[in-house]
């Protein structure tokens, strides 16, 4: 057999069945920018022509192993793989995927630059894209994991955001981990990868997140992802919460190291559940005793002393007659159902609610549309525009009503908005097609009171040229330019002329161009010491850099000797009304502490020039980065670029310059005069 010389980077790709898609696999690998590998394919007697594929390129290139084996499944076939390795670093593929061409170069990279023992990274899907199962960004992460944390804190993080994926093909492992502390995949079973992961991150001292879609996922019919789960699926995933319990009970140590666990375990009950309600009833036969061996394990542990654990626990193999009913129901009816008859909770509605009732009478500004998701930039700001509001409201009440609850309650809020009331809708960047459900609610509020005069705050809009975008732009112009006393601030030159040019409003006196009303913050956190980069990217529908600009970007300022740093304006969690004040500050003090920042975030750049942050910024698909940064030009430390080069062009310039000083003293008049026009009309 061919081995390479002292390889230092082993990439293990189990073939069974792949003929069609093996090909690309095994291309992709050994077309890496990277050398120096062992590529092992290990054939667990494959019944189509890809075991003689695998000897044709074993002799075509000598970093190539190839091993025949008796078929005994994936978890076996990883493990052979696992023992002939001999390189520093193991990679698993599967076979019917491929990897970007530098792939292991920079997975390399990172583990080096942070001695990690496990980089994780991310995907796109490709193939069968419309499988509901399988979103096409269900391995783009959201949130920021790019800082290294100890495995069992990286856990607690991807949980708490329900951003965990067990995937191993998502993996980049330092193969010291495996052989220290005997982490092998569990034999016999399918969902193999969900112990597997489970250990590697319970053992990792260090553990980051590269956010790069470094992998091509490909969803076919009757692989293993996507076939009929039957009964070896469910007794797997018992297995798999069997042997984590095991774990939990032999090796947790602290209660620290309990609560994670247990945390886990409850999730994995939770996805175990889920697998047995999706048998078929003929098919749940004969498993009662298997569940009722697990039940009786976590029973005689107290449940790990969890009260999720028992809950799911206990429910496994109980017929749920509604659960049956909804699985049987056409999708039609489903979402009757839920739009129709249920009843939804909406966070803050009874605050709201009252709040109306008591002011009934009073003179009254409504701020409509307020967020209570975790976007930074949109709760600066609802702060921004509270701290205007409240310089003319001496005699005025003011009524903050978030966006979920105007969504889901504005039939209600109709009965309590009289005609002498002013309506501010919040600024932001979501008028037009990408956010549709906030365009639609802008539209409610338009359509419901036709006599009062409405303020929309500072706003981008945009929408998409396709057929349907066309289709959503006629209705808003219609119902935007049929509002008599509707005025309209726009915070880019191109939203503004949008407006303008289609007729929007019916006074163009009333169409400003303003600018983003965050920028009139009342900020009182110093500045602190600063250090290092800060980078702030976006991983949602507006994002338009490509992932290797960022990474070059990355490298270029960790080559200047600063220490890259990532973080993100917007949150997986909820931020309420009376966390909203705490959260900005904390993440205002964050760009205090940094010497540089790299964004392509209206909000992250809005941060950078109030702390006076040096700040290299990108446009996003909306163009509102490059509109709002129109408004601060002038600011020397802030600057906005088109390309990588020219970011890295410009780095040693803002560093040498250091930080500046933000006066927004004018932009508050600008809003000061807006404001008492407007409420001077009200005759208030």
């Amino acid at each position: 057999m061919k081995t390479c010389n002292n390889p230092i980077v082993s990439v293990i790709i189990p073939v069974y069945d792949v003929e069609e898609y093996i090909h690309e696999c095994i291309d992709s690998v050994i077309n890496q920018t990277y050398k120096n590998l062992e590529i092992i394919l290990v054939d667990d007697s494959s019944p189509d022509n890809c075991p003689q594929i695998c000897d044709d390129y074993g002799k075509e290139d000598p970093r190539i192993r190839v091993i025949h084996k008796t078929h005994s499944g994936l978890p076996d076939t990883r493990n052979l793989g696992i023992r002939i390795s001999t390189g520093e670093y193991v990679y698993f593929l599967d076979s019917d995927d491929y990897i970007e061409k530098d792939t292991i170069e920079t997975l390399l990279s990172e583990s080096r630059y942070h001695s990690a023992d496990v980089v994780f990274f991310d995907a796109r899907v490709i193939g069968n894209i419309n499988n509901p199962s399988y979103p096409a960004d269900i391995y783009l992460r959201k949130e920021v994991y790019s800082n290294p944390l100890k495995g069992l804190d990286m856990l607690v993080k991807l949980l708490r955001y329900k951003e965990y994926r067990a995937s191993v093909p998502l993996l980049f492992i330092n193969k010291k981990l495996l052989i220290t502390n005997k982490i092998t995949f569990y034999p016999g079973i399918v969902y193999e990868d969900e112990l597997f992961t489970f250990k590697l991150f319970l053992y990792s001292n260090t553990v980051v997140h590269l956010a790069e879609p470094l992998y091509n996922r490909r969803i076919r019919e009757n692989s293993i992802m996507t076939s009929r789960k039957g009964q070896h699926h469910f007794i797997s995933m018992l297995t798999v919460v069997d042997e984590m319990v095991n774990f939990y009970l032999v090796e947790a140590k602290s209660d620290n190291d309990k609560s994670v666990i247990s945390m886990h375990i409850n999730k994995t009950l939770t996805s175990t559940k889920n697998r047995y309600y999706q048998l078929a009833i003929k098919d749940r036969v004969f498993l009662d005793k298997k569940i009722k061996e697990l039940q009786n394990k976590l029973k005689s542990n107290n449940y790990l002393n969890n009260q999720e654990i028992k809950k799911q626990c206990m429910s496994i193999g109980i017929i749920n007659i509604k659960r049956e009913i909804k699985r049987i129901l056409p999708k039609k009816v489903k979402m009757f159902i839920k739009k129709n008859l249920l009843i939804e909770e909406v966070p803050c509605f009874n605050n709201t609610l009252n709040s109306l009732r008591k002011t009934a009478g009073k003179k009254r500004i409504i701020l409509i549309g307020t967020p209570i998701h975790g976007n930074l930039g949109d709760h600066a700001i609802a702060i921004a525009e509270r701290q205007l509001i409240a310089e003319f409201a001496e005699d005025l009440e003011l009524i903050e009503i978030t966006m979920p609850v105007y969504r889901a309650k504005s039939k209600v809020i109709k009965k309590y908005v009289t005609q002498n009331d002013l309506l501010v809708i919040s600024g932001g960047g979501w008028l037009g097609t990408l956010w549709k459900h906030n365009e639609d609610a802008v539209r409610i509020v338009l359509t419901y009171f036709p006599d009062n005069h409405i303020l929309i705050m500072p706003q981008t809009i945009y929408f998409d040229e396709s057929k349907e975008g066309m289709v959503e732009k006629e209705k808003s112009k219609k119902i935007f330019s049929s509002h008599e006393n509707l005025t309209i601030c726009l915070r880019d030159l191109k939203s503004y002329n949008f407006v303008l040019n289609n007729n929007f409003v019916q006074n163009k006196e009333k169409c400003l161009y303003v600018p983003d009303v965050a920028l009139a913050l009342d900020c009182n956190i110093e500045n602190q010491d600063r250090e290092g980069a800060l980078l702030c990217f976006r991983q949602d529908r507006e994002n338009i850099m490509d992932f290797r600009d960022r990474r070059k970007i990355k490298d270029s300022l960790r080559k200047i000797g600063l220490k890259t740093n990532y973080t993100t304006t917007v949150y997986l969690h909820q931020i309420l009304l009376d966390e909203r004040t705490k959260a900005v500050d904390e993440k205002l003090r964050e760009y205090a502490e940094s010497r540089i920042v790299v964004t392509d975030r209206l909000p992250s750049m809005i941060f950078a020039a109030i702390k006076g942050t040096p700040c290299i910024a990108f446009d996003n698909k909306t163009a509102k980065v490059k509109g709002v940064y129109d408004w601060i030009k002038d600011l020397e430390y802030i600057r906005f670029v088109s390309s990588a080069d020219e970011a890295i062009s410009i780095m040693p310039f803002l560093l040498e310059k250091g930080p500046g000083k933000f006066d927004n003293t004018d932009i508050k008049k600008h809003f000061r005069k807006i404001l008492g026009k407007i409420i001077g009309e009200k005759i208030y």
